[in-house]
């Protein structure tokens, strides 16, 4: 496993697993949503490539699920790839502000990370947040936040695994459910 920029011959497993029901993209996403995700990158890909690395928050504001508008901040995303299979396993993202460990409201933690179901329980996901810490560290946090839902366990346990301390349970806003939700703190050193 390795967690890595993709280029032009990682997109066809990506799209494999998009095609397959599954998605990464943000909560309340339907799949008019994944098709059109499917065809923007298909027909864009070196510009979808490119924001795998935005530094300078180049990309485009975006919808909430409560239809507010939300704008970029630095962030690197990455895949955990199967070396072996040569196969897509999973996104973990970084965000952050320049300067600050504090985030804008609509995002709830510094990292986020996705595994589609077949490819759960493998350690994946694990690996991906321990890879993408050391990124966090490079870019200056000394912590990052992480949350997930309070029935979460397999998220919990990627989470602690990676030396989370719990520091709250807490409401979701509404636009994310408004379900109960946990914060974590990692540090990154």
């Amino acid at each position: 496993m390795q967690l890595l920029k993709p280029g032009p011959q990682h997109i066809k497993s990506y799209l494999s697993a998009l095609a397959r029901g599954w998605h990464d993209l943000p909560t309340g996403s339907t799949a008019e949503n994944v098709k059109s995700k499917i065809r923007e990158i298909q027909d864009h890909t070196s510009e979808f490539l490119d924001l795998f690395d935005d530094h300078a928050a180049r990309a485009l504001p975006y919808l909430l699920p409560d239809k507010s508008v939300a704008y970029a901040i630095p962030s690197i995303r990455r895949w955990i790839w199967d070396e072996t299979r040569l196969e897509y396993c999973g996104t973990v993202s970084l965000r952050w502000q320049k300067g600050s460990t504090e985030l804008p409201p609509h995002l709830m933690g510094h990292i986020g990370y996705s595994v589609p179901p077949w490819m759960q329980n493998k350690g994946f996901a694990s690996t991906g947040l321990k890879e993408i810490l050391k990124v966090a560290k490079v870019q200056g946090l000394p912590f990052v936040h992480i949350v997930t839902d309070i029935d979460n366990f397999a998220s919990i346990r990627v989470i602690e695994k990676n030396n989370g301390t719990l520091i709250e349970k807490f409401t979701k806003p509404e636009m994310y459910g408004a379900g109960l939700a946990l914060r974590y703190k990692i540090t990154t050193n």
